[in-house]
């Protein structure tokens, strides 16, 4: 189905396979909605990270409906708000003091950290290209957590914990984790 999932029923959303381009042991996984992920999410202990995906279509009203749903779930605590648009970041964080709200960001930029914290953002979300340690210090300055997008090699995730990262995101967190443990000696 080309386009964008705004031009869609969520029957026909549903339709969708959502695991055959991964692996066949997946064939057959359904899309689910923001309250089913939710839902299942309360029989872990995960830190959730929820994307809105509002950077190229700014969903009229995005912020408020994703805030509802994490407060019904009680999940305040569990759930950082991570978003490309800068508009949004501003948004959510006029919503809302006790979720964490991250800048997700790609591009260079003269003074990152400073922007972040500008918009309202409680912690930054970088490309790996942009990390370096005068973001990183920059970041610490601000009392920003820095995060670092999509980390999966082995070089690139332990210069992620030698600039004292908070976080990174990864497509291999079993690997991540691994390489953590080992870096810090666990």
């Amino acid at each position: 189905m080309p386009g964008y999932v705004k031009d869609y029923t969520l029957a026909e959303i549903k339709k969708l396979d959502a695991g055959k381009l991964f692996s066949k042991k997946f064939i057959g996984t359904e899309i689910l909605t923001l309250d089913e992920f939710l839902a299942w999410s309360l029989s872990t202990s995960l830190l959730l990270n929820l994307e809105l995906k509002n950077n190229k279509i700014d969903y009229e009203g995005i912020e408020s409906k994703v805030l509802k749903a994490v407060k019904m779930y009680q999940l305040e605590d569990r759930v950082i708000i991570s978003s490309f648009n800068p508009e949004s970041v501003e948004r959510m964080t006029k919503l809302t003091d006790t979720l964490e709200v991250a800048l997700l960001w790609s591009r260079k930029h003269p003074d990152l950290a400073a922007y972040a914290k500008q918009l309202g953002a409680k912690s930054l979300h970088i490309n790996y290209r942009l990390l370096n340690k005068n973001l990183c210090s920059k970041a610490k300055e601000n009392n920003l957590p820095l995060r670092v997008y999509t980390v999966n090699r082995r070089a690139p995730i332990l210069t992620c914990l030698k600039l004292g990262c908070q976080g990174l995101i990864s497509d291999v967190p079993d690997k991540a984790v691994k390489l953590r443990n080992k870096y810090l000696k666990i």
